[in-house]
């Protein structure tokens, strides 16, 4: 992205409840190696009470609401094709927030992880069951790692 995307950036972040990346999205979107100041940038401009996921493939992904922060550590699976698995976690993570409204951003990391995992298992363009979700769920670790514990 060029210079001409920063203020349409600014407003979606001002006016979204929901807001996810990885980490090359933070790198084009601030035409930046340094991701920590462009996630910093991102959560400066997002509304209050927005939720910010940053996914790292392999390596899972970071949730963050208010003060707090979220770490997801992925299942371990066979890679079949990695093609749409952030696409499937922010599925996952969006209808968890809206199925289970009431749960914890614990809870609503670990099924966007485990969605995206699962959509990592087969080839091609899949929807992710909740049977699959079933069996990833409790292989995916979360930890609390900045604000209330």
């Amino acid at each position: 992205m060029d210079r001409r995307y920063d203020t349409t950036l600014r407003q979606m972040c001002a006016l979204a409840d929901v807001i996810k990346v990885s980490t090359q999205d933070l790198q084009g979107l601030f035409r930046s190696a340094d991701t920590d100041r462009g996630l910093a940038q991102l959560r400066a401009g997002a509304r209050p009470g927005a939720r910010l996921m940053l996914t790292h493939g392999a390596d899972g992904a970071l949730l963050f609401a208010g003060s707090e922060q979220w770490q997801a550590t992925p299942p371990p699976i066979v890679v079949a094709d990695s093609i749409g698995a952030g696409d499937a976690s922010v599925a996952g993570l969006l209808h968890s927030l809206i199925v289970f409204p009431d749960q914890s951003p614990q809870h609503h990391l670990r099924r966007a992880v485990a969605a995206g995992a699962a959509a990592c298992t087969v080839t091609g363009a899949a929807c992710v069951t909740e049977a699959q979700l079933s069996l990833l769920l409790p292989t995916v670790t979360v930890v609390q790692t900045l604000g209330r514990r």
